[in-house]
């Protein structure tokens, strides 16, 4: 999910894939300046590795946090696929796309879960089970739905062989 601190999974399908965490400002920082990081993280992230789609997932609407939200974490989450999508306009990708998080799940385990099937720890134990060393929450959920997108944009295609060897550091 995109947020203070945002998974990124990156790689072609079939291909070697790169996935982990970046924090983009303090917890306190003004959500301007969370929207100044993800521009220079993402500028920079794309000059390393020009992606030909871009795919995040989508923010959850705040009736469905249930009182666990406010105002200026709601501008965060909806405000940085504006910067996505703006950065990637920007750089020349011009294939950027939503995934729902209901449909990365559906994808990976042929269901919705909900909130007491633990579904961060579930994404987490799934893509382990895959070969994927992967412990941080925000990177499953960026691999998750980079597996989901590989099943789109190429169904043809079986995922590269999963080892450690093919994870960086930051999960």
């Amino acid at each position: 999910a995109l947020g203070r601190t945002t998974g990124w999974a990156e790689g072609e399908p079939g291909g070697k894939i790169a996935f982990g965490s970046v924090k983009l400002a303090p917890d306190e920082a003004s959500k301007e300046e969370v929207f100044g990081q993800a521009m220079k993280w993402l500028v920079e992230r794309w000059s390393a590795w020009k992606p030909r789609t871009v795919v995040y997932e989508a923010p959850i609407p705040p009736y469905q946090k249930h009182g666990q939200t406010n105002v200026n974490s709601t501008a965060v989450l909806f405000g940085l696929p504006a910067i996505v999508g703006g950065v990637a306009n920007r750089v020349g990708i011009y294939d950027v796309r939503m995934a729902h998080v209901d449909d990365v799940r559906r994808f990976h385990f042929g269901k919705r879960l909900v909130r007491a099937d633990n579904p961060k720890r579930r994404v987490i134990e799934h893509l382990q089970s895959l070969g994927y060393d992967i412990r941080q929450h925000d990177a499953a959920d960026a691999l998750a739905g980079l597996l989901f997108a590989h099943s789109i944009v190429a169904p043809s295609v079986k995922p590269a062989a999963t080892t450690p060897l093919f994870a960086e550091a930051d999960r």
